[in-house]
C-alpha cells in the first residue's frame, strides 16, 4: 500500500485551483452579453465574414438603449462596438460617389471621452472623499482640463451619471454652497433615472456636507436643509445602498438625531413608527431603543432615555 505523496497532493490542489479560477473567469465573462458582443465581431472580422458581421452591425443597433444615462461599462463597450464598425468601413472602404461616412464615424471618439469623464472624476472624488477623513492633499490631474472641455462640449453633461459625477467632484473640491445647491438640484431632477448605489452614494455627499457646514457655524438652517434632504430621499425609497437591503441602520440613525436636534418630534416618532420594519432584524430592537433615547434626551426627558437605554442588548454606540 502507498503511503502519502505530498508532491503528488501539492500537484493536484494547485490543478483544482487552475481549474476553479478559470471557472470563475468563465462564468464572470459568460454573464456579459456584452463582452461575448465584442469578441464575436473581432472574430468575424478576423475571419473576414463581412456579410455576418454588417447583420450582427444591425442586430446589435436594435439593442442599443438611449444614451441619457450610459455609465461607464455601457461607454467602454460602446466605444469598442464603434471601433469595430469604423475599421470594418475603413478595411472595406472604397472611394465612390455618396460613399462618404455619416456623423456616426464620430460616436466612437464620444464614447472614449464619456468613459474617460465618468471614471477620472470618480477617482477624483474617491481622493476627495478620502481627504475629509485623512490628512493629504489629493493630485485631481487633469481635473481643470476636464472641466474647461465640458465648459466648451456642454453636451456631455446631458448624462446625468457626468453631470452629477461634476458636480460631487466640485462641491468636494469648493465646499461651498454655491456648489452644494447646484449638487441637491441635479440630483432632485436626475434621481428617478439613477440606481440604488448612485442615489444613495449622492444622498451621502450632501447630508454630510450639511452636518460638516453646521459643524463649523451652528447654524441650524443647515440642520433644517439636511433634514429635507433626508425627507426627500424617504418619498425616493433611498433606505441602503444595495437595491433589496435592509434599511441602512446609519441613515436610520442619522435621519432621528436630525429630526430631533430641530425638534420634529412628532414627525420622527411617525418615522419610527413606519420605517422600523424595514431594519435589520437582527439589530431592530436596539436600534429602535437607542433612537427612543436620542429622541427622549433631547426632549429633556432623562429618566426616559436612561430606560431606553436599559432595554439595549448591544451597546456599539455607547
Amino acid at each position: 500500500k502507498e503511503g502519502y505523496n505530498d508532491g503528488f497532493m501539492r500537484t493536484l490542489m494547485f490543478s483544482l485551483q487552475q481549474l476553479a479560477e478559470e471557472y470563475l473567469s468563465y462564468i464572470n465573462y459568460y454573464r456579459s452579453g456584452k463582452t461575448r458582443t465584442l469578441h464575436l465581431l473581432s472574430e468575424l472580422i478576423d475571419k473576414g465574414l463581412g456579410k455576418h458581421l454588417e447583420k450582427k452591425f444591425k442586430d446589435v443597433d436594435k439593442t442599443l438603449p438611449g444614451e441619457e444615462l450610459i455609465d461607464p461599462d455601457e461607454y467602454y463597450f460602446r466605444f469598442n462596438y464603434e471601433f469595430d464598425r469604423n475599421y470594418h468601413y475603413s478595411i472595406n472602404f472604397a472611394v465612390k460617389k455618396g460613399g462618404e461616412p455619416d456623423d456616426r464615424i464620430y460616436k466612437e471618439q464620444e464614447y472614449l471621452i464619456g468613459f474617460f469623464l465618468l471614471r477620472l472624476l470618480a477617482n477624483h472624488f474617491y481622493h476627495l472623499n478620502q481627504s475629509l477623513l485623512i490628512n493629504y492633499k489629493p493630485r485631481l490631474l487633469f481635473l481643470d482640463e476636464l472641466i474647461e472641455f465640458i465648459g466648451k462640449n456642454p453636451n456631455y453633461l446631458d448624462n446625468p451619471l457626468i453631470n452629477i459625477s461634476l458636480h460631487k467632484v466640485l462641491l468636494l473640491r469648493e465646499l461651498s454652497d454655491e456648489y452644494y445647491y447646484k449638487l441637491r438640484d441635479v440630483f432632485y431632477n436626475e434621481v428617478d433615472i439613477l440606481n440604488t448605489a448612485d442615489r444613495y452614494n449622492t444622498l451621502s455627499i450632501l447630508i454630510n456636507y450639511c452636518h460638516r457646514a453646521y459643524l463649523n457655524c451652528g447654524s441650524t438652517d443647515y440642520l433644517r436643509e439636511k433634514f429635507n434632504v433626508l425627507k426627500f430621499a424617504l418619498d425616493n425609497k433611498i433606505h441602503s445602498f444595495r437595491e433589496g437591503d435592509y434599511f441602512s441602520e446609519g441613515n436610520f440613525k442619522n435621519i432621528v438625531s436630525t429630526a430631533s436636534a430641530i425638534e420634529e418630534f412628532e414627525w420622527v416618532n411617525n418615522f419610527m413608527e413606519k420605517y422600523e420594519k424595514l431594519l435589520n432584524p437582527g439589530i431592530r430592537a436596539d436600534t429602535i431603543s437607542m433612537c427612543r433615547a436620542h429622541v427622549a434626551f433631547e426632549k429633556g426627558e432623562f429618566e426616559n432615555a436612561l430606560k431606553q437605554l436599559n432595554i439595549i442588548q448591544v451597546l456599539n454606540d455607547i
